[in-house]
C-alpha cells in the first residue's frame, strides 16, 4: 500500500497535483484543469496526508478529505 503525501496549487486557473510516496521515493507532478478531474484523482489515489495552502479555500468535496493539513503558501 502506497504511503502518499499530497499537495495541490492553485494556479491560473489549472490545478497543480504533487505528490510524493514516502516508503518509495516515488514523486510525480501533474496539471489539472477542472475540480470534476482533481476530485477524482484525489479519490483514486486516496493520499494519507493532503498539504494545502492556508489562503485557499477548497471545494467542499475537497475539504471534507481526511488528513487535510494547511500550510503557508
Amino acid at each position: 500500500m502506497d504511503n502518499l503525501l499530497a499537495t495541490i496549487a492553485y494556479v491560473a486557473s489549472a490545478y497543480g497535483l504533487a505528490t510524493l510516496d514516502v516508503t518509495s521515493g516515488r514523486f510525480s507532478v501533474q496539471q489539472i484543469e477542472t475540480v470534476d478531474h482533481l476530485s477524482s484523482e484525489l479519490e483514486r489515489l486516496n493520499p494519507a496526508k493532503l498539504l494545502i495552502s492556508e489562503d485557499w479555500s477548497p471545494l467542499a468535496a475537497i475539504a471534507a478529505r481526511q488528513g487535510i493539513s494547511r500550510r503557508p503558501p
